[in-house]
């Protein structure tokens, strides 16, 4: 199972990477078709689709995978779980295009309302996302393979039809019906590979469901603001060429550091059935892939330290010392990120999430309060600790807040296991 949960890290990493090289290849595109003016509106529109796709997820994508994972050889209860989770993010979607229809309606949104309600169509296609669903069956090969045509489709409607600043309607348009095409393919392939079978879901199940999820939901924005919050903050206070060069070091980063993540994506599913059947391997499992883990990482923030001047020059084709300095400092963030991957999963495999949002919380208003200070007295290199010490920060946090709620768990996690 270590190397089903290999395979599964390695898709997701290729799946993270093919969306960010996307990115950067769709972003010259775009730009040279619409401009400035309206490159800029085109983007705004697609930062607040982003936000809403994060509330109608929901926090499914942690908490969906473990009931699958768990009940996956059991088709009734399959069932059950995938049409409320489906039907949830529905309503969820259902609610954000209200709001996004009537705040055009009312004026909210006047310079790029045609945009933003053309836009709207991501909204659907994060209802019908089955990541949860595939994640939770160890089928992350597929959704790699799925991922890759949609986004392929999204680069070849730019090259065919983005043309002109009149065409801008159509930029988030094309994103998100290309992966809606896909994910409604996805819907139909697990329906019938699993047998599922779809039902009017009970009003207070669905209600049930959203109460389970909200706490998780509150961790992932607060753990989106945490992670991204940075460049916005430094945006208040810093010259243009410093926010420029910790743009491009936090790039780099923030591409590195999706190991963590989507290392405990990868070992979420088989860690939370064996936390259920056999606890002993469970620890022993949870230990191996996070001792690896954090030898990996370590061997990473160390080459990134190194590399970082030829890293810098290969992306800015010039030294910037200073981009150099802030990915020397900021190299360490993956390894401490990894360093709470344990205490997460034995949160989300015990179904604690009340306690991920305490020490999601806690580490987003240190960050608030010591990146704010940093930017303000040293500027990009201030912000660039300020992270750092959040990483820290969110590690203890949650390991105190383990020991002190699931203190046996968390005293087994880190030293040895006594059967009762």
């Amino acid at each position: 199972m270590i190397h089903k949960s290999f395979q599964n890290f390695t898709f997701l990493f290729i799946t993270q990477i093919s969306n960010i090289l996307i990115s950067v290849l769709s972003i010259p595109l775009i730009f040279k078709a619409l401009g400035t003016e309206a490159f800029g509106l085109v983007n705004a529109a697609f930062t607040i689709m982003i936000t809403m796709a994060l509330g109608i997820s929901y926090g499914y994508h942690l908490s969906g995978p473990r009931e699958v994972a768990i009940h996956q050889d059991n088709h009734q209860k399959l069932s059950e779980i995938f049409t409320e989770i489906f039907s949830s993010k529905l309503i969820l979607a259902f609610i954000s295009l209200l709001l996004i229809w009537g705040g055009s309606f009312l004026g909210a949104f006047s310079r790029y309302s045609d945009i933003l309600l053309f836009s709207s169509v991501m909204i659907l296609a994060e209802a019908f996302f089955p990541l949860w669903f595939m994640q939770g069956v160890e089928q992350v090969k597929l959704l790699t393979i799925s991922n890759l045509c949609g986004k392929l489709l999204y680069i070849l409607s730019l090259v065919f039809f983005i043309q002109s600043p009149s065409d801008a309607v159509w930029v988030n348009f094309s994103f998100g019906a290309s992966a809606l095409l896909v994910n409604i393919g996805l819907i139909f392939y697990v329906i019938k590979k699993w047998k599922i079978t779809l039902f009017i879901p009970k009003l207070q199940a669905l209600v049930n469901s959203l109460k389970e999820n909200f706490s998780l939901f509150i961790s992932s924005v607060a753990g989106y603001l945490t992670v991204n919050g940075g460049v916005i903050i430094l945006s208040f206070t810093a010259t243009d060429y410093e926010l420029g060069s910790f743009g491009l070091a936090e790039r780099v980063i923030r591409v590195v550091r999706l190991f963590p993540s989507i290392m405990a994506q990868a070992i979420y599913p088989h860690a939370s059935r064996l936390y259920q059947q056999d606890r002993l391997s469970f620890f022993r499992f949870v230990k191996k892939t996070y001792a690896a883990s954090l030898l990996l990482t370590l061997m990473g923030s160390v080459l990134l330290y190194l590399l970082a001047p030829y890293i810098i020059y290969f992306f800015a084709k010039d030294p910037l010392e200073d981009a150099v300095l802030l990915l020397r400092v900021l190299s360490l963030v993956p390894f401490l990120a990894t360093l709470n991957i344990a205490n997460v999963l034995l949160v989300l495999v015990k179904s604690e999430n009340k306690l991920l949002l305490k020490s999601t919380f806690i580490s987003f208003v240190f960050m608030l309060l010591v990146a704010t200070l940093g930017a303000q007295y040293y500027g990009a290199l201030g912000m660039s600790i300020g992270l750092l010490l959040t990483e820290l920060m969110f590690f203890a946090s949650q390991t105190w807040i383990n020991y002190r709620y699931i203190k046996s768990d968390t005293i087994a996690l880190y030293g040895r296991y006594r059967t009762r």
